[in-house]
């Protein structure tokens, strides 16, 4: 597949992606807001642009609406990591610091600047991802080895990674991938997510067998997708 960036006005920078198999054109809008339009083999650029445009009003829509469920972190925040609790302080200095102090993480940003300015927006961001990836690579691994144990799965090695759209993946070789943001899950859905990639061990695909196969773990997997979607892979 090839693939092509272009900006596209009002929108922004697009990948255009053509794909001998595509028989139309198609958007595709990830949850981080990256655009994406699979074309067929015998489609033009020039085409595929036109029918962006056509689609403006649509995409800015969605693109709204991931917008809105970003985590936007204000002094009515409270945000946990398994074994930490965000708390946001100012402090004199012109800088961004933050301190890992009695199962705290204590950021600090200047009383200069509004919490919601967007370099202490990331700030805050970047801080807890380097927490959560600490925190995920001494549990996770850790915690796979139990329930795989206790369930008799085999498995080669885990893999801690920020994905931005899924919550693990098994590969054809059996190394589970699962992401650090598993760390600010409730308990029993970091152990579901474990445990569905556990059984892509036996079963690489989500057809019948695999579910049946899940359900022999975890009888309530259908309400347990449920809650899953009630968090954001991203902050």
């Amino acid at each position: 597949m090839k693939v092509k960036s272009l900006y596209v006005q009002d929108i922004g920078e697009i990948d255009f992606v053509k794909n001998k198999r595509a028989k139309y054109l198609r958007i595709t809008i990830k949850p981080s807001g990256k655009i994406r339009v699979t074309m067929p083999g015998n489609c033009t650029y020039a085409q595929a642009t036109d029918f962006v445009t056509q689609k403006t009003a649509n995409i800015k829509k969605h693109l709204e609406k991931i917008n809105v469920k970003k985590q936007v972190f204000d002094e009515k925040s409270d945000f946990n990591i398994r074994n930490y609790k965000l708390k946001l302080l100012k402090h004199p200095k012109d800088t961004c610091e933050y301190f890992i102090q009695e199962s705290a993480l204590k950021f600090y940003y200047p009383d200069s600047s509004d919490l919601t300015d967007s370099h202490v927006q990331t700030g805050i961001k970047t801080a807890l991802i380097e927490l959560m990836r600490k925190e995920a690579k001494e549990y996770l691994p850790a915690r796979v080895e139990e329930i795989a144990r206790k369930y008799n799965f085999s498995y080669k090695k885990v893999f801690v990674k920020n994905l931005k759209t899924r919550w693990g993946s098994c590969s054809s070789v059996n190394n589970i991938n699962l992401n650090l943001h598993l760390m600010r899950l409730p308990e029993h859905l970091t152990d579901y997510v474990i445990l569905h990639e556990l059984v892509h061990t036996k079963e690489k695909n989500h057809g019948k067998n695999f579910y049946n196969l899940l359900e022999n773990f975890v009888k309530n997997s259908k309400q347990l997708d449920r809650e899953l979607k009630a968090y954001s892979t991203e902050l």
